[in-house]
């Protein structure tokens, strides 16, 4: 999932967006459908993962990813928030959904000034560890 978001955004980022001299925030809202610890460790997981993937990024385009850790320690919950406090120019946004053994994995790119997805896909992964 990491290196399939990874490609779509230095796609988005390689386009006529000009987004040179930008930055990414790694994740704002990576939402899991569940509200119990499994579900919230799974989605903040998948989050620490992707902001570390997308930092491949900055060896090839001008993009900063900024730490998760620093989004959470400022309380960033939304575009307009990460534009604000990082000056981030672009956001990542996502969610996830899980429906018996499957799980969706959903995301967005934001430009933070206008609130418009650059790019958004889903990918659907299925459960490994509950059908062993």
């Amino acid at each position: 999932v990491a290196g399939r978001i990874r490609i779509a955004l230095g796609s988005a980022l390689g386009e006529s967006y000009s987004y040179a001299q930008k930055k990414v925030l790694g994740r704002i809202a990576f939402h899991g459908s569940g509200n119990d610890p499994t579900s919230r460790a799974f989605s903040e997981g998948v989050g620490e993962t992707l902001a570390m993937r997308l930092t491949q990024l900055t060896a090839t385009y001008p993009v900063e990813v900024v730490p998760p850790r620093e989004v959470h320690a400022a309380s960033v919950t939304d575009a307009e928030q990460a534009r604000k406090v990082f000056g981030a120019n672009l956001a990542l946004e996502g969610s996830l959904s899980q429906s018996d053994h499957l799980i969706r994995v959903s995301y967005s790119l934001v430009d933070t000034t206008t609130r418009h997805q650059v790019r958004a896909d889903s990918v659907m992964l299925r459960d490994r560890i509950n059908t062993v």
